[in-house]
């Protein structure tokens, strides 16, 4: 049996199984040596399965749930207790939309995460906050498929109002026998937006949610998904990347061509977005008596401050990460990243340009482009000024920083 394989191969690996659940009784009332390996508490009680409560005598989904009332009646507690009631299939759709709807009102009335709701909404969510308790009573099969199925349908409905939209999916199944089971697999619901809209376009988007309610993949995007294509607990695959073709069948074609594709996607592509471009080039560190401009995220870049390095604080690995800096209102420190050097090492850049400083810009600004105009350029290294005279067509190889 299941039960005494999964056991033998656990307590090969010194991990011994001591609880179970199950829906088939035989399973549970078996006769065993061990009789902690049985922990069937009770039959009423119901057991947490992948954050959904389930009845195992009845194989029921349920939805275990409380009223916790409180004397604060703010928004936030009404997102914790919405929080609260976890419902991933989206079975109780009918009754969470409700509760979405409130919120909207109370983020268009502009209410604050403490305030009091007011009175007309107060009314409703304590009403329904007394309801939530009816959900200890709502049972829903856990079991979408009749036995001996032959065939298998789904069908989809959606439909739209002023303030919400959704969709269900929908299994039928049809026995050997003729016998017809028809079960709710899912639902989805959404709040019409804010901006108002049509009745029609409200029904499109009821339409796609039951497009993508019907297409959608449950499967968990994993790491192994982006390696070898599939899940890592899958069943593994012979690699059919170096056979010959007409010796493959149409099965093994198939996945050695998706082996093909996975292996360059693997080696080409993922390489290149872990390719890093932020330290390729070497800067050198930020030093005493330099221009710079300080970041300010609340002005524009045009009204940043200008100011002189004073000081620079550097760290264990000799990295400058702070520095103090003279501007115009007084000395202040800032971190390397609020820092904009003006001018490192510019003139080795290109030689073929010219490169304006300061008081070049503002000379350009002051006169007509048509004139000639007289820049003040100083190169490393000369204590003189020289005068630079450039004319209209000059202006192209001008780079300004």
């Amino acid at each position: 049996m299941i039960r005494a394989k999964v056991t033998s191969e656990l307590d090969d690996a010194c991990m011994p199984l001591r609880k179970w659940k199950s829906n088939n009784q035989e399973l549970m009332f078996n006769e065993t040596s061990n009789p902690s390996l049985d922990l069937n508490m009770g039959h009423s009680e119901p057991s947490k399965t992948l954050g959904l409560g389930w009845l195992t005598h009845s194989d029921d989904l349920c939805f275990p749930a409380n009223s916790p009332l409180s004397p604060k009646h703010t928004k936030r507690e009404m997102l914790s207790i919405i929080s609260q009631v976890f419902d991933p299939m989206g079975l109780l759709a009918p009754s969470i939309i409700q509760m979405k709807m409130l919120l909207q009102r109370l983020w268009l009335k502009g209410i604050s995460w403490d305030e009091r709701l007011p009175n007309d909404i107060q009314i409703i969510w304590i009403e329904f906050v007394k309801s939530l308790s009816y959900l200890n009573d709502l049972r829903i099969p856990r079991r979408v498929v009749c036995n001996d199925h032959q065939t298998v349908e789904f069908h989809v409905f959606t439909d739209a109002s002023e303030r919400a939209y959704g969709a269900c999916l929908y299994v039928r199944s049809v026995s050997n026998s003729g016998q017809v089971l028809v079960r709710l697999l899912m639902a989805k619901s959404r709040v019409a937006p804010l901006k108002p809209t049509t009745i029609p376009r409200l029904e499109l988007c009821a339409a796609l949610v039951g497009a993508r309610l019907y297409n959608s993949d449950h499967t968990p995007l994993t790491p192994g998904h982006f390696i070898i294509g599939r899940p890592l607990t899958c069943l593994p695959q012979p690699d059919y990347q170096n056979h010959s073709t007409h010796s493959l069948t149409r099965f093994q074609r198939i996945e050695q061509l998706r082996q093909h594709f996975w292996s360059r996607w693997s080696k080409e592509y993922i390489s290149e977005l872990q390719h890093r471009v932020k330290w390729r080039l070497c800067q050198d560190n930020l030093k005493p008596n330099e221009l710079v401009v300080i970041k300010d995220d609340h002005l524009p870049p045009l009204k940043w401050k200008l100011g002189r390095v004073m000081a620079v604080h550097a760290g264990s690995d000799g990295v400058v990460r702070v520095a103090d800096i003279r501007t115009s209102s007084g000395v202040i420190r800032r971190a390397l990243n609020r820092i904009c050097p003006l001018f490192q090492n510019i003139y080795n850049k290109n030689p073929s340009h010219t490169y304006c400083t300061v008081d070049m810009l503002w000379s350009l600004r002051a006169r007509p482009i048509s004139h000639q105009v007289a820049l003040r350029h100083q190169a490393p290294g000369e204590r003189g000024l020289s005068s630079l005279l450039l004319q209209k067509n000059d202006l192209s190889n001008i780079v300004f920083m």
